[in-house]
């Protein structure tokens, strides 16, 4: 498909297949419609909004978006490669970055991705989903930790403020093994508002809240520090 200059291109009642190159330089109208990419070594070229965007392989493909173009997709975002033949997705130039805001629902794994900058609100999370980063991306999260897999012999690696928040706000890791591999140093505007940390004034969400939802797995410090920690207790233990 290719959307001259002042052309414009209105989906209407049906949902779209595509199989070669996707060039916008109009105006594209989605509705509410789906646009499937079925072929191989796809191109996006210009900025394009969609409402729900579709592809999922089963043999090792990429998929190419524009450099410094911007993709909106505000339905159902839906990615997907397979264990050992991964989606990639990489710019139409190397090292330059695209753009992606995916405002709805994500369904996503098996990706590789590199110079993909999320301007969305909320990261887009694939941890866990046996995808990889192949770096200069922004707003996306391809593990939970630094390392490890949270079992005795292999434990989570904590080495930034990221990790001991993520560690915090998820009480299904309290019971899992972790070591830290680096000094943590909080800042003052980490815990103000607008920082990483305010959480309405209260401060670092503490690890293990109450008696009956504690941590109880181990952490080993291994001789580094964690500084200018600030925690406001929201309940006695």
């Amino acid at each position: 498909i290719i959307i001259e200059t002042g052309d414009i291109l209105e989906q209407t009642g049906s949902n779209l297949e595509l199989t070669g190159v996707f060039e916008n330089y109009g105006t594209f109208i989605p509705n509410s419609n789906t646009v499937t990419l079925t072929g191989s070594n796809q191109e996006f070229w210009g900025s394009i909004n969609f409402y729900n965007l579709t592809k999922n392989v089963t043999s090792a493909d990429v998929l190419k978006l524009g450099a410094m173009e911007t993709y909106n997709i505000t339905g159902t975002l839906n990615l997907s490669g397979a264990e050992n033949n991964l989606l990639s997705l990489r710019s139409t130039t190397e090292d330059a970055e695209w753009y992606i805001n995916s405002s709805g629902t994500r369904t996503l794994s098996y990706l590789d991705v590199k110079d993909g900058n999320n301007t969305s609100a909320t990261e887009i999370d694939i941890a866990e989903t046996g995808s990889v980063d192949s770096g200069n991306n922004t707003n996306w999260r391809f593990q939970y930790y630094s390392g490890g897999d949270g079992t005795e012999g292999d434990p989570y690696q904590i080495a930034n403020k990221a990790d001991l928040k993520y560690l915090s706000e998820n009480s299904g890791e309290w019971s899992k093994h972790f070591i830290q591999t680096a000094d943590i140093v909080f800042v003052a505007a980490d815990f103000q508002s607008g920082g990483d940390f305010y959480n309405d004034g209260m401060g670092f969400k503490r690890i293990g809240d109450t008696w009956d939802n504690c941590f109880i797995g181990s952490y080993d410090g291994q001789g580094h520090v964690i500084d200018g920690l600030v925690i406001h207790p929201e309940v006695e233990m």
